[in-house]
């Protein structure tokens, strides 16, 4: 709670990773994200999620994240999942004004830790 309240007195590292069909992972220094973020709760989660929207062209990628916390202190939110309903990846796409479809793929899977580094 207390990085939430007192953000200024802490660094943050933060870097993503690349990890496609060829098994090799790249860092992607210069991608910048937008996002919109809220809680949410769905079917497939007993208890609170955070939720994450992208705008895309026509619709948007909806991110649902369950948070998990670890003995150690750090703090996960996972976008991890089988079946719609669940956490994990959504794309919403609007086909007109009331219209539209929505796609859950299960491969794609997230994880945000926050965590105490080892200079603290």
């Amino acid at each position: 709670m207390e990085f939430y309240e007192q953000t200024s007195e802490y660094e943050l590292d933060a870097w993503s990773e690349w990890h496609g069909g060829s098994g090799r992972s790249g860092a992607l220094e210069h991608t910048l994200y937008t996002g919109s973020y809220s809680l949410c709760r769905v079917p497939g989660f007993d208890g609170p999620c955070v939720k994450v929207v992208f705008p895309l062209p026509n619709g948007s990628a909806n991110v649902i994240m369950r948070p998990e916390s670890a003995p150690d202190g750090s703090f996960t939110v996972r976008s991890w999942g089988s079946r719609f309903g669940d956490p994990g990846f959504y794309f919403l796409v609007r086909a007109g004004r009331d219209e539209g479809w929505a796609r859950y793929p299960r491969a794609l899977k997230e994880d945000i830790r926050v965590y105490v580094g080892p200079r603290g």
